[in-house]
């Protein structure tokens, strides 16, 4: 971590989202099981609607800012951006229910986009690229598996 820069507290709540992609730009990691900041339901911090709101907000405003980086990008985006936002936004709320009892609906979040997901984006991401991404993850996994291994030998760990 301290490689790239480590923690840093200044972006607050979204400071795991910042972190991890420093990280993934100079490793081989794909993705996380659980939105970002969710670990901290155990101290009471996401509980709250702001912070709910906050990690959405700033996850939305985060995949807008790859979006623009590059041709390729901007497209991806064009095609998949209410696709991704909605299924973020979905996934943080049923994160949010297992730990909070207040009841928060997903119109709460319209604001910061509200653009329904296209049926056919929705399926091909689905169908098509999600499981190309989890067939690739599945790949590198293995192959990073067996380098760390390798390194461990070469070190003299076993």
């Amino acid at each position: 971590m301290l490689n790239v820069g480590g923690f840093n507290d200044d972006f607050g709540i979204s400071a795991d989202l910042v972190l991890y992609y420093c990280i993934e730009k100079e490793y081989s990691v794909y993705q996380t099981l659980d939105p970002y900041g969710f670990y901290r339901w155990g101290q009471n911090t996401m509980s709250k609607k702001e912070s709910t709101y906050k990690t959405i907000k700033d996850n939305n405003d985060f995949r807008e800012y790859i979006f623009s980086k590059n041709i390729f990008t901007k497209i991806w985006g064009f095609f998949f951006r209410s696709v991704m936002y909605h299924s973020f936004t979905a996934r943080s709320l049923e994160m949010r229910k297992i730990i909070s009892d207040h009841y928060v609906e997903y119109k709460d979040y319209a604001d910061i986009y509200n653009k329904k997901p296209n049926k056919i984006a929705y399926w091909i991401w689905r169908k098509i690229f999600f499981r190309a991404y989890q067939y690739h993850k599945k790949i590198e996994t293995r192959k990073n598996k067996h380098e760390y291994k390798r390194h461990l030998k070469k070190i003299g760990v076993k």
